[in-house]
């Protein structure tokens, strides 16, 4: 951490701590909204095909909104922040870590995009179809959210990992602990990649990992917000 007094954060400091504060209560609406989305039922939560005729398709695009906004694009401004703050420490790493950050916030938003267009726009369509039509539609359904579950959020970890495990490295430099915890942010995100890989009687370990990258991230927002606020001292 930088020794001498602590500098006054600037205005635009200011507004981008802000910003990562109240994302987390922007994740809080969007985990609110999808259990609300699947009548809080936890066997529905993965959106198995058993789901389309359960599901509360406002709710869905109310949690599409919401995911889009905490999860992904409120952490833009932080991560170009944290680029220009740790930049002059090692100019390559920094540039292809936060090109590494932007490429998961785009390709996220991409899936929650088309997932929730996708499965609202089945769920609406489904009770008022003939039998077997809703069997093609099951299959439209399922097609969708392994894309988005199995596809582009699972792989899609590893940009985010990368960006994680090398702004934490430049970050604990001037903030120990918040560039460590950033790290294991990181490390876990890639353990959540890799769980496809190994035996299933390990998995539930690895699931544990993917859940804490989830949460955790959402806290060290407003823990990096909260820094901001202090003020950080500028290369």
């Amino acid at each position: 951490m930088v020794d001498g007094p602590r500098p006054t954060p600037l205005d635009s400091h200011r507004a981008v701590a802000w910003v990562s504060i109240l994302s987390l209560p922007i994740c809080f609406a969007a985990m609110y909204t999808f259990m609300a989305a699947v009548n809080f039922d936890e066997a529905l939560t993965d959106l198995p095909a058993a789901a389309i005729s359960v599901i509360k398709t406002d709710y869905l695009a109310a949690w599409g909104i919401f995911d889009i906004l905490g999860y992904y694009l409120m952490r833009v401004p932080l991560i170009i922040i944290l680029w220009h703050w740790l930049r002059p420490q090692n100019p390559v790493l920094a540039d292809i870590a936060t090109v590494c950050a932007l490429f998961y916030v785009i390709l996220a938003v991409v899936a929650a995009s088309t997932l929730t267009g996708a499965v609202t726009g089945i769920a609406g369509q489904y009770a008022t179809l003939d039998p077997i039509t809703r069997a093609g539609l099951e299959g439209a359904w399922i097609a969708a959210v392994s894309t988005a579950y199995d596809g582009i959020w699972q792989y899609n970890l590893l940009p985010w990992a990368a960006w994680g495990i090398a702004m934490g490295g430049l970050l604990k430099t001037q903030h120990r602990w918040l560039g460590l915890s950033l790290q294991a942010i990181g490390l876990t995100s890639l353990l959540s990649v890799i769980i496809v890989f190994v035996p299933e009687e390990i998995r539930s370990v690895f699931a544990i990992a993917g859940s804490f990258q989830v949460h955790f991230s959402s806290l060290w927002m407003v823990w990096a917000g909260i820094v901001l606020l202090r003020g950080v001292q500028y290369e």
